[in-house]
Parts: C-alpha cells; sequence; structure tokens
C-alpha cells in the first residue's frame, strides 16, 4: 500500500525547506501541496529558510537556516566565531563522495556526510513537528521520503544522498532521489488546465515533448534537456549544464555595481565585517527585483547599512558621514540621506551581464542535431519569479515558448511531492 504523507526535500545553494500532502488530498488535487513557513530575523515568514548549518566547536549540530545565520552574526560581533563550524551555500561543492570533506567559511573540515545529513535531519525532525502542531495521527512507517538533488549530481553523489538520508533515519525503502529538474518537469505535468500559466499556449508537458529546463538560482543556473517518455519519466537529451560564473551571477553583479558605485575596498571591507548586513542589502535587492517590470523607467530605492556608512568614513577619514558615489554615474544614481537611488536602467545591465551570457550559450546547444524538436523553455528557480528574466529570454529565443509555472520557485519542491505520490 502506498504511504499516506510524502515529504519532499530541497537543500537548495541558498535556500531549503520542504513540502508534503498527504495521499487524500493528492488523489483530490495534485497541487493541493503544503509549503510551511519560516519565520526570519527580518521579521518576515518566508516559505523556504536559508541554506545554512552551524556546528560549534565540538563539532555537534547546533542550528540550520535562519537560526544559524543569525547566531553565528551574533558569534561574530563578539568575535567567538573561530572555534565554530559555519557552512553556507551546502549545495554549492559539486558533486559529494562518501568520504568528501566540505570546508566551512573559514576554511576548515569536516566530512560532507555529517553536513549533509544534519541539515536532512534538521527538515525532517521540522516536518514531524509541523505534523504533530496539526494534529496528524500518522506513522512515520506511513511517510515516505523525496530527496531533489542538483541536476549534475552522478551516480557516486546519490549514493552520497541515500546514505546521508539513513544516517538522518530516513530508510532506503521509504525514500527517492530526484533531480531538480526531473521535479520541477513534473510540476508542469501535472498542471490543471484552468490554472493560468506564463505562457501564451501552456497544454503542459506530454509524452513526446522535447524541452529545456532552465532552474535559475544563485550562483548556478542548471540547464537539462529533456524529452517525455510514454510512462511519465524523462530522458535526457544530453549532459546536463551547469552555469556557474562566479561575478556573473545576479547578486554578484549587483555588489559589483554597488563596489563600483562606493569604492571596490569599501564594499569588500563591508563583506567581510558586516556579513549580516551585506546578505540584508543582497535580500534588499532581490526583493525589489521582483518587482521590477521591464518597461520601470523610476529609480529604485535601497537603504544602506548605517555598517556601511561607518566603514566609508574608516577608507575616508577627512569627510562627513555622509555617501558619495563615483563620479562616472552622477547622472544615474543618487544618494539622499542614508538611501540610494539607482537608475532602473543601470540595474537592467545587472540583469544582462547575468544571464546574457548563459543563454547565448544555450542557443549554440541548441543547434546539435539531438536538440531539434525542442519547441519550449521552462523556466524554474528562486529567480524565474522576476518579470526582468522573462524579458531576456523571451528576446534570445524569440521561436521558442517560455513556460513560467505558477509559484515557478517552488516548482522543484512541489513537483517532487508529486513524483513521490506517483511513483510511490
Amino acid at each position: 500500500m502506498s504511504s499516506l504523507v510524502v515529504v519532499a526535500i530541497n537543500i537548495g545553494t541558498t535556500h531549503s525547506g520542504y513540502a508534503f500532502s498527504t495521499r487524500h488530498d493528492y488523489m483530490r488535487d495534485h497541487q493541493k501541496i503544503s509549503i510551511p513557513a519560516w519565520p526570519s530575523y527580518s521579521g518576515l515568514c518566508p516559505p523556504l529558510t536559508s541554506s545554512c548549518i552551524l556546528f560549534d566547536a565540538a563539532g555537534d549540530f547546533h542550528s540550520f537556516g535562519f537560526e544559524a545565520e543569525e547566531k553565528y552574526a551574533d558569534l561574530t560581533l563578539e568575535n567567538k566565531h573561530q572555534d565554530w563550524y559555519y557552512f553556507k551555500m551546502i549545495c554549492e561543492k559539486m558533486e559529494p563522495t562518501l568520504g568528501s570533506l566540505t570546508e566551512d567559511d573559514k576554511g576548515k573540515k569536516m566530512e560532507s556526510i555529517k553536513v549533509f545529513a544534519g541539515a536532512i535531519l534538521y527538515l525532517k525532525s521540522h516536518f514531524l513537528k509541523t505534523l504533530a502542531q496539526r494534529m496528524y495521527a500518522i506513522d512515520i512507517s506511513d511517510i515516505s521520503w523525496v530527496l531533489t538533488v542538483p541536476a549534475i549530481w552522478n551516480d557516486s553523489s546519490k549514493l552520497f544522498a541515500t546514505e546521508a538520508a539513513k544516517e538522518a533515519g530516513i530508510s532506503k525503502d521509504k525514500l527517492f532521489i530526484v533531480r531538480e529538474p526531473e521535479a520541477a518537469s513534473w510540476t508542469c505535468m501535472r498542471i490543471p488546465n484552468e490554472e493560468k500559466c506564463e505562457s501564451s499556449s501552456f497544454e503542459g508537458l506530454i509524452s513526446g515533448s522535447k524541452y529545456i529546463v532552465v532552474n535559475v538560482g544563485d550562483p548556478r543556473t542548471d540547464i537539462t534537456f529533456h524529452e517525455v517518455q510514454g510512462d511519465g519519466t524523462l530522458k535526457d537529451l544530453c549532459q546536463a549544464q551547469d552555469n556557474h560564473q562566479g561575478g556573473n551571477n545576479l547578486v554578484s553583479s549587483f555588489m559589483n555595481l554597488i563596489s563600483d558605485l562606493l569604492g571596490n575596498d569599501v564594499i569588500s571591507a563591508f563583506n567581510s565585517e558586516y556579513k549580516f548586513d551585506s546578505q540584508e542589502l543582497q535580500n534588499d535587492f532581490k526583493i525589489r527585483m521582483k518587482a521590477m517590470k521591464p518597461d520601470c523607467v523610476d529609480n529604485i530605492t535601497f537603504r544602506v547599512p548605517m555598517s556601511l556608512i561607518e566603514i566609508i568614513c574608516k577608507f575616508n577619514p577627512n569627510k562627513e558621514k555622509v555617501l558619495t558615489l563615483d563620479a562616472r554615474f552622477k547622472e544615474q544614481a543618487t544618494v539622499i540621506g542614508n538611501k540610494l537611488r539607482i537608475n532602473a536602467e543601470l540595474l537592467k545591465t545587472v540583469f544582462d551581464k547575468s544571464y546574457e551570457r548563459t543563454f547565448r550559450d544555450v542557443h549554440q546547444l541548441l543547434r546539435h542535431p539531438s536538440m531539434r524538436g525542442i519547441t519550449s523553455i521552462l523556466l524554474v528557480g528562486e529567480f524565474a519569479v522576476y518579470p526582468m528574466l522573462h524579458k531576456v529570454v523571451k528576446q534570445i529565443f524569440p521561436d521558442k515558448r517560455v513556460i513560467v509555472p505558477p509559484n515557478p520557485d517552488f516548482a522543484v519542491l512541489k513537483g517532487a511531492v508529486i513524483y513521490g505520490h506517483f511513483f510511490n
């Protein structure tokens, strides 16, 4: 008999979380999937937490997500962080294997499986608490688990993920491993006809469909090429492409722009000495960009942390506590108090620098004979919600149907739940 509940766990490069649905709900509505909120230090409750994990000086697990981020920021302010292990962007190190080591932010090493298993165990425990709070009387043996992994992970890395799940208390007979683009595809294969997609003529992904999945994250953009088989499984048309260009990703491009405006030395010191505030500035950028439309011509306002102003004063001791910008940008950026206003046209160049090269590379790949018949591009991931990105993709691929499913930033999690029910 199939499990009563399916839980999907996604440990992403920057954000992590889980989603679940009961067999009863799935039979009535495939898309009725719960994704819990995560209280954060900002006062918001987003549906994903950060991919950060903290171990104490003895190497024992302390916290995960926003809680780990906040605790480590406090330790850093008190200069008590040196002996602790803080891992951010857990999946950034590609293709881990049994016995491999992972470096924390200070270069200290720990077994990769211990780090990954710690993240799985935390998310598993969080789900079980959520289940208890909702008064579900379900035995753990009636739960199936789906663990998503990056597109480029090979069989050795999938074995690593299986063993990490085992260390977290999930038995192999209750576990599915699915690649992120495959999970995202299952979301689109199960979208009801009446549910609107960002596509001029969305009819779902059916048997024989050839398409590209672009999982747009930060700092990675994973690109895969698929054909839907008759049994619902996917055939890979070529090897997954991992576009990990360092400074060319979206947030890094924004911080490079801030460096141009305020000075490289200033921003380098700010990122090093005030990591928490630097992260807040980056989060502010992400929020602003979600709302920015391609036809926007207004200035976009960012609040500048006081810590950044202090850094500026340290590098320029004879100046007052005011922001001054590089003269090259006097027509495109202004300062009012502790507010930095940047012209929308200048911010649009951030998108161009981040993604044009990525999609130009895809354009070249599409010339290969094995790619004939590809008609659609499926955009998912954290940044797939950005209207500016939609414009870039449509401009580069005017002959392709660009599909953006509802809530594309959760397409992997939701699709993984559907996958688990289907193959249960």
